[in-house]
């Protein structure tokens, strides 16, 4: 990006000149931040910069490399990456910045959700309860309306011979969807909390 680009974006509020020299002191802090690797994770040429990926480990790119890995355990390694939504509490006035990173959000979420349904579905079909219960809860924390992972924290329950478990997630998949949907549970998630 060009210098007086990310200036205007991530300082909207500041003049050229102010914002220029918050660039600056930014960078230095950033090089400093990534330590003896920073002067090259951090490259300039004039008036561009850019960041060298291959000089920082970057959770997002860790994620996102993972997210649709096959095996269990490499579902779990790449969503032990994805923390929270991106980047949770920076404070940046500038529109065009937060347009971006709503964007990305929404995106890394769905992806989010999308890894941690595949990794549930198989430490349900692998008998794993413990492990499905902790994923599915995890996943409704971002999604509370995903009958499919209700359905899977009742299978889960059931494996572990706690029917109540089983019964509970049935009745909070219940007022969730009428809560926030307006809509019953579907006749698959009626029929297995009848059986």
């Amino acid at each position: 990006h060009r210098r007086d680009h990310l200036a205007g974006v991530l300082w909207p509020q500041s003049n050229s000149k102010q914002a220029r020299g918050s660039l600056r002191q930014t960078l230095n802090l950033v090089r400093k931040a990534v330590g003896e690797k920073g002067a090259a994770a951090v490259c300039a040429t004039g008036d561009d910069l850019w960041l060298d990926p291959s000089g920082v480990s970057i959770d997002t790119r860790l994620f996102e490399n993972g997210a649709s890995a096959a095996t269990a355990a490499a579902l779990e390694q790449a969503c032990s990456h994805y923390r929270g939504d991106f980047l949770e509490g920076l404070e940046v006035e500038g529109e065009e910045f937060e347009d971006w990173r709503m964007a990305e959000r929404m995106r890394l979420r769905e992806v989010a959700i999308a890894a941690l349904s595949r990794l549930l579905e198989q430490h349900v079909a692998d008998g794993a309860a413990e492990k499905a219960i902790a994923i599915g809860e995890r996943l409704l924390s971002l999604d509370s309306t995903s009958e499919a992972a209700y359905r899977s924290l009742m299978q889960a329950y059931l494996t572990q011979g706690a029917r109540g478990g089983a019964i509970r997630q049935y009745q909070r998949c219940r007022k969730t969807l009428r809560r926030e949907l307006s809509v019953d549970p579907s006749p698959e998630t009626e029929d297995l909390y009848r059986r």
